[in-house]
């Protein structure tokens, strides 16, 4: 992992120092640079790929890059690469004859790239984006369009935003090498190996005075294909042997957000956020997020959050061999269940408005400035049993 990251980051530096003395001379706003790294836990009992029973257990490694840079015009491109690595103990199950390690491992690799546009004669902002994902068993490309149109006065804006996304499962081999190995050769085939996206969504901010602020989404999500996860195993009441989890072709999702953001004074806002969402699979959510910024002085903040999520079970869901025999559809993946979960966490943030360090001994000489640094801690845990904790950090520059 630390050679393609260390290849991704001098690809990008290079790319923003070419620009970088293309716009010296052009009076432009400084470029924006941020390194993520992140290091994610899991453990629990109830493994989808062992058909609802068995370890949970994960760690996840990921390092992103995202750089914003200004050009003519009112444009600006931001790009963003990343390297996870993860491994799964349970990734193991999926053919314990070929994979022999105790944690099983795989690298994901990100590339993101946006072009914005803003027109402020038309109070009107534009922006064209792209995406891809690729890992060992499956690769994914996407590409969106956003537009978002301005009051005159600023205090609202209407955004519109649509993408399309394109996802394979093994793409360099056969599917069925995913399938569990004892039922690799006797069940029936999934259909395809490929599923489709289409997300519309659109969402209006207003600020309603000098302390309050609004903002309300909805939003529409259709997908076809392949939905099932070909690794999944599904157990019945008195079978011994499983199936592959088998789900619909076309589901459809719609989630509705409401946002409530209070200036209370000069040192704490309140962040409120709330979500409803179903589909077409019977699955039912509510999540509630609060998160309460507190700003000791002009360089130092912290801002702990809380958030409660509840669902319902799927119409195809059941835990471990308890799906009757002979039905059509099926999955004993807990993420499709009935739980609650809790996360609660904190940050803390150093941002000085002269930046951390400098590179120059005065402001025009400038060249490189270490503006911010922040971390991030959250703690999740479920009512099915899974718990996990979360670790991220951010340190920004400008150029």
């Amino acid at each position: 992992m630390r050679l393609q990251l260390i290849i991704l980051i001098l690809f990008l530096m290079q790319s923003v120092h070419l620009v970088a003395q293309t716009k010296k001379d052009n009076n432009l706003p400084p470029i924006e640079i941020d390194f993520l790294f992140s290091y994610y836990t899991q453990e629990g009992d109830s493994s989808a790929v062992t058909g609802g029973q068995g370890t949970e257990e994960l760690t996840d490694i990921a390092s992103l890059i995202i750089v914003n840079i200004p050009l003519k015009d009112n444009k600006s491109v931001e790009l963003t690469g990343g390297v996870s690595h993860y491994t799964s103990a349970s990734s193991d199950k999926i053919d314990p004859n070929t994979i022999s390690s105790a944690s099983y491992h795989n690298l994901s690799f990100l590339l993101e790239g946006s072009i914005i546009k803003q027109d402020t004669a038309k109070n009107i902002a534009r922006s064209v984006n792209f995406r891809g994902n690729m890992q060992l068993n499956f690769m994914s490309a996407g590409l969106g369009y956003s537009f978002t149109k301005f009051s005159k006065d600023n205090n609202r804006s209407l955004t519109f935003n649509g993408l399309f996304n394109y996802d394979i499962w093994a793409p360099y081999y056969n599917l069925s090498k995913l399938y569990p190995r004892e039922i690799r050769f006797s069940t029936t085939p999934l259909d395809g190996n490929s599923r489709y996206t289409v997300d519309f969504s659109t969402t209006l901010n207003q600020v309603i005075n000098r302390r309050m602020q609004v903002g309300f989404s909805a939003g529409v999500i259709y997908q076809w294909g392949l939905l099932s996860t070909p690794y999944h195993r599904v157990y019945f009441r008195d079978i011994e042997a499983p199936d592959l989890e088998r789900l619909p072709g076309r589901k459809i999702r719609f989630p509705l957000i409401g946002r409530l953001n209070y200036y209370l004074n000069d040192w704490l806002i309140i962040r409120s956020f709330y979500r409803f969402y179903f589909d077409n699979f019977g699955l039912r959510a509510h999540t509630i997020n609060l998160e309460t910024p507190w700003k000791i002085n002009n360089f130092f903040s912290i801002y702990p959050y809380y958030r409660f999520y509840v669902q319902n079970s799927s119409r195809y869901f059941a835990p471990f061999s308890m799906h009757e025999p002979g039905g059509t559809y099926y999955t004993s993946d807990n993420d499709l269940g009935s739980f609650h979960s809790n996360m609660l966490g904190g940050g803390l943030r150093y941002s000085p408005p002269t930046g951390i360090i400098r590179d120059g001994k005065s402001e025009s000489m400038t060249k490189v400035k270490f503006r911010t640094v922040e971390f991030r801690y959250g703690q999740y845990w479920r009512s099915n049993g899974l718990r996990a904790h979360i670790f991220s950090l951010n340190i920004g520059f400008l150029y």
